[in-house]
């Protein structure tokens, strides 16, 4: 009788990692190919291309890319990188580069959760990381999933360069409640006043809504 041969179950699973980030938005086969042609121009495929490209201004969740094209304009000398997940978005964004002529180089899409791309970055390399209206997960239930948590606002603050600045837009009081002990326990981060905030679909629909909108900034002392 041949002995048994036992045949491996799947591997353990890793560390669970919470998402920040809502499934949203669908896309037309037409818009689809568009934004592989915007992607060809403006997009970096991988966390590790991103950091090799070493950016020194970063926009977190840039939404349908207000933010992005602000920040590009106002900082034409900087290596401006937006992060953000959902295609849509993307594809607004990057039109809206190409639009204003900021096709250039200087500013750059990544397609990806922004979690991947913290750690490969080079601390002290960032002059400002903004986050605007990232998902507030507001049930008590799902609040480890909100972006800005306490591991994540300490990484960023490694990755500023003394001076650097984190501006922080939320539209839910509890959100910002929280994000405000985090950083008062960091102590590399001083609140400062915040810089102005761009006009934004998301800011819109938080006004709308009746919602507060915290608009706040550090920086980073040493």
């Amino acid at each position: 009788m041949s002995p048994s041969v036992s045949t491996p179950g799947p591997p353990p699973p890793g560390p669970f990692q919470p998402r920040s980030w809502r499934n949203r938005g669908r896309m037309s086969d037409e818009h689809r190919a568009r934004l592989a042609e915007r992607a060809a121009a403006l997009a970096l495929p991988n966390p590790a291309t991103a950091a090799a490209w070493a950016p020194t201004v970063l926009d977190i969740g840039f939404g349908y890319g207000e933010s992005l094209l602000a920040l590009a304009q106002a900082r034409p000398d900087a290596r401006v990188l937006g992060v953000d997940v959902h295609s849509p978005g993307q594809l607004r964004a990057m039109d809206a580069l190409v639009d204003a002529g900021l096709d250039d180089g200087t500013v750059r899409v990544l397609p990806a959760d922004v979690t991947a791309l913290l750690p490969a970055l080079t601390p002290s390399s960032l002059e400002l990381v903004q986050a605007f209206h990232p998902d507030p997960w507001p049930k008590r239930r799902h609040a480890a999933r909100r972006l800005l948590r306490p591991t994540v606002l300490a990484r960023i603050t490694e990755l500023l360069r003394p001076g650097g600045v984190l501006h922080v837009v939320i539209d839910n009081d509890t959100y910002a409640g929280s994000v405000r002990e985090t950083t008062a326990d960091i102590p590399a981060l001083q609140e400062i006043p915040a810089p102005e905030v761009p006009e934004t679909k998301y800011g819109r629909r938080a006004r709308a809504a009746g919602r507060t909108v915290h608009s706040m900034a550090w920086t980073r002392q040493t």
